[in-house]
């Protein structure tokens, strides 16, 4: 994570803006509001998607780990991760129809500009997702959930945090994570998982659009 902000404090820096506003999904909502914090005076409006530590979760679990255990763990997850084939697909239809099959919030043409685009041929003329299994494993130091916590209280822009209640992630509203920010709103999305600017394209950029411009 450490490596994250530094790239994107350093990406900020380069474009020369005194402000900015940030959109980020999940990881990147989680690098864009550490960085909010850390540079408050630089960002003008943060949008976070499913992009904030859950309360309880694996990170809270590494958290009371002894540090042999979290090294232990690590390395165990990252043998895993390397032993873990990339899925293939004879044909890029093949792998547009297993997105259309996983997804029922996505319409055809998301199916399809994201197959396009989101997968790679192989030497063997397969198709394969563009995805790093190393990403899931996660870093055995970070800060603490409540040092994460402080930090978010250091954000002094407005904050929208959208969330599906069809993902795997608990909604902010369940817990107290919304009254961690001086400045937040929260925006659900009934019928969206994770990827809600996938799931509901149409009503995620109206919502940020008025967010942005409001």
């Amino acid at each position: 994570m450490d490596a994250f902000v530094f790239d994107m404090a350093q990406l900020v820096h380069t474009l020369g803006h005194p402000q900015v506003s940030i959109v980020g999904h999940s990881l990147g909502g989680a690098i864009a509001t550490r960085f909010a914090a850390l540079y408050p005076e630089r960002v003008a409006k943060l949008v976070t998607i499913e992009g904030l530590r859950p309360v309880e979760g694996a990170c809270r679990d590494r958290e009371r780990q002894s540090p042999a255990d979290r090294l232990r763990t690590w390395i165990s997850s990252k043998r895993q991760a390397a032993g873990h084939p990339a899925r293939r697909y004879t044909t890029r239809r093949a792998a547009f129809e297993r997105m259309l099959a996983a997804n029922p919030f996505l319409s055809e043409t998301q199916a399809r500009h994201l197959s396009i685009h989101g997968a790679s041929r192989n030497e063997d003329g397969s198709w394969s997702w563009k995805f790093d299994p190393y990403i899931r494993i996660s870093q055995t130091i970070d800060v603490t959930t409540p040092e994460l916590h402080a930090l978010w209280g250091e954000i002094t822009c407005p904050v929208l945090l959208m969330a599906g209640l069809k993902s795997f992630a608990q909604s902010p509203a369940k817990d107290e994570r919304m009254g961690l920010f001086r400045d937040a709103r929260l925006i659900e999305y009934e019928d969206a998982g994770h990827w809600v600017h996938h799931d509901q394209l149409g009503r995620f950029v109206e919502d940020v659009r008025a967010f942005l411009q409001g």
